[in-house]
């Protein structure tokens, strides 16, 4: 008898539980859980020449509700990073205020971390985007030669302390060869 009532019941349970979160992943070598449900999701990839080769990379968006109203990934390979003379550190700090700058923003504060035996970039900023007051949290990870990108933005502050926030952040597992 009792097994009857769960077996009704279990149909229930599953209709009033949280989907999966959504996953971004960077060509199976990355994977970023996102937390919550989202009203967008958008994949947009890039190819451009440079003299020391192309650069190619995909952009992961997805739109939350407040105070994390934006949750983004972006790897970029740079096929022959070590021929630029570019420190590794040197080159997260040209992306970050290059990233930051683009969404008329500054780098508010910043730090250097290790994840795994790779050198990365965190970073808070604040700024105006279409009109409106914007802040965030950017970490960027460099892995081998490849640039890897995890952000959130909203129009709160109270965006970078969000426990989604945490969450997205700390879901970011590197799967790719050592």
């Amino acid at each position: 008898m009792a097994i009857g009532r769960l077996a009704l019941l279990l149909p229930l349970v599953a209709a009033c539980s949280p989907p999966p979160p959504w996953t971004f992943t960077g060509q199976g070598q990355y994977t970023v859980q996102l937390p919550g449900t989202h009203t967008r999701v958008v994949t947009e990839t890039m190819s451009k020449q440079y003299p020391l080769g192309a650069i190619t990379g995909a952009v992961h968006t997805a739109e939350g509700r407040r105070p994390v109203e934006l949750y983004a990934t972006a790897h970029i390979d740079f096929p022959r990073l070590k021929e630029a003379g570019t420190s590794p550190l040197q080159l997260l700090d040209a992306m970050l205020q290059g990233m930051i700058g683009g969404m008329q923003s500054r780098v508010t504060d910043s730090s250097d971390f290790v994840y795994e035996e790779f050198v990365g970039k965190e970073c808070l900023f604040s700024g105006t985007w279409k009109g409106q007051a914007i802040h965030g949290k950017a970490r960027l990870y460099l892995i081998q030669e490849r640039v890897v990108a995890v952000m959130v933005a909203g129009r709160d502050r109270a965006c970078v302390k969000d426990p989604a926030t945490y969450a997205f952040f700390d879901s970011f597992k590197y799967n790719g060869p050592r």
